[in-house]
């Protein structure tokens, strides 16, 4: 097969879950003897530059100008516009597809509606769901404190209706909660399908590590986005309220709450701020680290940075709330947690950090799930999935 991915974000320009995800299916594809090919948008010198690419086979970067290329505020709101109106980029991708004939073209969060709308009249087309960005145009779902969106304004319910018109036929969602969000808002004839995310085999790498760690220092771990709705704030309020001297707490991320949380941290030295880190380097984080919290307020479709823990043991702290408790059995890989209270936060951290009986046992546990999540099944799952859409 002959595979066109299409993405927005994709590696070295940016490092994230998405990136991860489309990386990870096409090196999986080149290896398995298919041929792939990437469309995606950046800066460019030209309308469209060709390069040559060790993971993608041939990637075809179409000019885009980035929000952070100005300051003025009118001018963020244009590009913002046309980010997601924007019919030169239905005119170039559709230059490349008919010079490429792909068998397959697989879009991973494109928020061009005109695209979006083009690409779904294509019988070959699959979409993967990896955001609420098909529901919100903000693809968060949630309110500037952070907190769900339950009453979304008349522009967002017109955006629903329309976003879910430019769909291809064909969505893979990546949970199951995923997949019952997006299921009243499909009215096309479809195929909504459920493919969670991986991890690639270079985390089963470390299967062997010792089960419970020394506890010389515990270490606390957090790894995300620095957003409101991500529940950090309320992770370091509960760890300057632990009584134990031997802990530390490491945010790794970057986002625009990042300077508030610095100065909620205020001088605690057993607090430490890493920024943004690529995927090669946040596994030296993780080989250290003793348990992994994710205290978010708003639902998460997923959770990569889970399965990525689990596969090198490390006990999992995570709300009770959207796709986490698909990965997270309470007390079995982790503790789940009411979102939004900080009393338990730290009472899950005292249990974790006293009990090793239970940091043992869910150790354990968590080092056999994360083989569930692995490249292989994903992508041979993957491979059946374009020959159905191909009729093989």
């Amino acid at each position: 097969m002959d595979i066109c991915y299409i993405s927005e974000y994709v590696p070295p320009s940016s490092f994230g879950g998405v990136e991860t995800v489309v990386a990870g299916e096409a090196s999986y594809m080149r290896k398995e003897g298919h041929t792939t090919f990437l469309i995606t948008f950046d800066r460019a010198k030209n309308k469209i530059e060709i390069k040559e690419d060790d993971i993608f086979g041939q990637r075809y970067v179409i000019r885009h100008r980035k929000y952070s290329d100005t300051k003025s505020m009118l001018k963020k709101q244009v590009l913002l516009f046309f980010s997601f109106f924007n019919i030169t980029d239905v005119i170039q991708v559709r230059r490349i597809l008919k010079k490429e004939k792909p068998d397959i073209i697989h879009l991973h969060l494109v928020t061009n509606l005109f695209l979006r709308a083009y690409l779904s009249t294509k019988h070959n087309c699959i979409y993967t769901s990896h955001d609420y960005s098909l529901l919100c145009p903000k693809g968060g779902l949630y309110k500037k404190k952070g907190y769900l969106c339950k009453r979304p304004f008349f522009i967002c319910h017109l955006w629903r209706i329309i976003s879910m018109t430019c769909v291809p036929p064909r969505i893979i969602a990546v949970s199951n909660y995923m997949k019952k969000i997006l299921l009243p808002y499909y009215k096309k004839p479809l195929q909504l399908i459920q493919l969670n995310n991986f991890i690639t085999e270079e985390y089963f790498k470390n299967i062997h590590k010792k089960v419970p760690k020394a506890r010389d220092k515990f270490i606390i771990i957090f790894i995300g986005r620095l957003q409101k709705q991500k529940g950090v704030h309320l992770l370091i309020e509960a760890f300057r309220q632990l009584a134990y001297r031997n802990v530390e707490l490491w945010i790794i991320g970057d986002g625009e709450e990042s300077s508030s949380l610095k100065r909620a941290a205020g001088q605690d030295s057993h607090i430490h701020f890493w920024g943004r880190l690529n995927h090669k380097d946040l596994a030296s984080y993780l080989e250290k680290a003793d348990v992994l919290v994710a205290p978010s307020l708003c639902p998460e479709t997923f959770g990569i940075v889970l399965i990525e823990a689990m596969a090198y043991g490390i006990p999992i702290i995570a709300s009770r709330i959207g796709a986490f408790t698909e990965i997270i059995a309470d007390n079995e890989n982790g503790i789940l947690i009411q979102p939004g209270n900080v009393d338990y936060i730290r009472y899950a951290l005292e249990e974790i950090i006293a009990n090793e009986t239970l940091y043992s046992e869910i150790s354990k546990n968590n080092i056999n799930k994360a083989k569930e999540y692995s490249l292989v099944i994903h992508g041979q799952k993957l491979i059946e999935i374009y020959g159905s859409i191909l009729g093989l």
